[in-house]
């Protein structure tokens, strides 16, 4: 869910997943998975090793959306949008949210020291669907838009400054 998205906030490197055995959409939920601070050029792996459960590291990407409230920097309409939306969650499967997380998180850093996920929105691929959700809401004709399917070929990432 959140390959290419997640850093650590102890020395800014990445995150990647690793399991004991081979995981699919379908038994992501199922199989132990962890991600796991790799580090960066400028820095080494931090140590001792950071690693977080992908299950609480996920989960809280996805509360984060869900209480648009406590995402700092984002416009009022983006914050509106993403409480409209919520119920919309609950009836999501792993493969749904996976792609709604990979349309709408830039980047996310988790904070070893306290446990906790900074979530930055991609305002670029969620403004445009906030607006024409707006729209929609005030009566407009226009079908309710969603993001790409989970078909599409994933979008290029921009790349962090």
């Amino acid at each position: 869910m959140l390959k290419g998205i997640l850093r650590c906030g102890g020395c800014g490197g990445s995150m990647t997943t690793s399991a004991s055995q081979a995981v699919t959409v379908e038994t992501a939920d199922s199989v132990p998975r962890y991600y796991r601070c790799r580090g960066s050029v400028a820095y080494p792996a931090c140590q001792p090793a950071v690693q977080v459960p992908a299950r609480e590291v996920e989960e809280a990407v996805i509360a984060r959306l869900r209480q648009p409230s406590s995402i700092r920097g984002a416009p009022p309409l983006i914050r509106l949008f993403l409480g409209w939306i919520d119920d919309l969650w609950e009836r999501l499967d792993r493969r749904g949210k996976n792609v709604f997380v990979q349309a709408f998180v830039h980047g996310a850093t988790w904070h070893p020291e306290n446990r906790r996920v900074a979530v930055e929105l991609d305002l670029e691929m969620i403004a445009p669907l906030a607006e024409a959700e707006a729209q929609r809401r005030q009566g407009a004709r226009d079908p309710p838009v969603t993001p790409p399917s989970p078909s599409a070929p994933d979008r290029p990432r921009r790349r962090r400054r």
